[in-house]
């Protein structure tokens, strides 16, 4: 049975008015009795009504999350963790899948301010297009997976940290010659430029993929390293499936002159694929190719070897939304902060 304001006012001999003074920390109600008042209603197991003091103009005591819960990747671990240190802290959170649409995204967004929620947390790679929305929250926190410096509460997810860490190990263990299985559509223009070393102009991405992202920060480590990277050395995959990737290796031409000596991948799935393309064809991992994948899928471990992955350190980016978020709401007038939270390489038998 739900326990009311007129309830405890009841049970206390006082009015519904003294309790919502007391429960609220508002004057009018002496020390000595709001601290009775307090432990009736936990006695009595009463839980605020939330609605209620949105409508009074309050607090809701909500949290939107708007986070793209697509790809291969167990991206509701971040969404779950965060879900669950707000109910902690008797918060409720309404989590939006936005798709990476910029339809759905404006639509939530209009939907997030007719709730009146507390704070907004938005995963969006391209942070200028929401940073003004922001200000309609008394909190907000934008994730990114590019660097930026911007006027917010902003958070750098850097997936290139741990994609580098894995080349400068192979580097370490004298692999020379890269290979990267991309699981998006290449822009060979802006591979042409990035492989010819030519930094006279930025480089312009026709989308922002993370995963076209992943090859050049591989491959840009050997190249600081003064090994020549080729365009074969990129190879467009847009499948998951053994058969598709398997497909498109067998159109490899497999020789001394072609055969990499090191795979990244960028995603595990495609990892795997491959792991299994280079068994059925006889080629030892990681004696003749060592070979790394990205996600740190929790089936990393039995796989045969056992792959190296990077690891997206969502625990860690928990951690820094739920400080950024509720220090925003504890002290509003917080400078803004932009941090940096970094996934990290995992060593498994794979990359040898």
């Amino acid at each position: 049975m739900t326990v009311s304001i007129k309830d405890i006012a009841k049970k206390a001999n006082v009015t519904p008015t003294a309790v919502s003074m007391a429960l609220r920390g508002r004057a009018g109600v002496s020390s000595q009795k709001r601290e009775e008042i307090k432990n009736l209603a936990q006695k009595m197991g009463y839980r605020p009504s939330f609605l209620g003091r949105a409508l009074q103009g309050g607090k809701t005591h909500s949290i939107g999350i708007l986070w793209s819960l697509c790809g291969p990747h167990p991206s509701m671990n971040v969404t779950r963790d965060l879900t669950l240190r707000a109910m902690r802290r008797e918060y409720i959170s309404y989590v939006v899948d936005s798709l990476s649409d910029p339809v759905i995204i404006d639509q939530t967004l209009e939907d997030f301010v007719r709730r009146r929620v507390d704070a907004l947390i938005i995963l969006h790679d391209r942070p200028g297009e929401v940073i003004d929305r922001l200000k309609a929250f008394p909190a907000g926190v934008v994730v990114s997976h590019y660097p930026h410096q911007v006027d917010a509460d902003y958070i750098y997810y850097d997936l290139t940290a741990g994609i580098r860490q894995m080349a400068r190990y192979f580097l370490s263990k004298g692999r020379r010659r890269p290979m990267v299985l991309c699981g998006a559509p290449v822009d060979w223009q802006v591979v042409n430029q990035f492989l010819s070393n030519d930094r006279s102009r930025p480089m312009v991405f026709n989308s922002w993929s993370t995963n076209m992202v992943k090859t050049y920060a591989f491959l840009s480590e050997f190249q600081t390293q003064g090994i020549e990277v080729k365009p074969e050395s990129v190879v467009d995959v847009l499948s998951n499936d053994p058969q598709d990737v398997s497909k498109i290796l067998d159109r490899w031409q497999i020789n001394a002159a072609t055969m990499p000596d090191v795979v990244f991948a960028s995603t595990d799935h495609l990892a795997a694929a491959a792991l299994k393309w280079f068994k059925s064809h006889k080629i030892k991992v990681p004696e003749t190719v060592a070979v790394g994948g990205f996600n740190d899928e929790s089936l990393c471990d039995y796989f045969d070897p056992p792959l190296a992955s990077v690891h997206r350190n969502d625990k860690a980016l928990a951690v820094e939304i739920d400080r950024l978020i509720f220090s925003r709401l504890e002290y509003p007038d917080l400078p803004s902060r932009n941090v940096e939270v970094p996934m990290s390489f995992v060593w498994r038998e794979s990359a040898g």
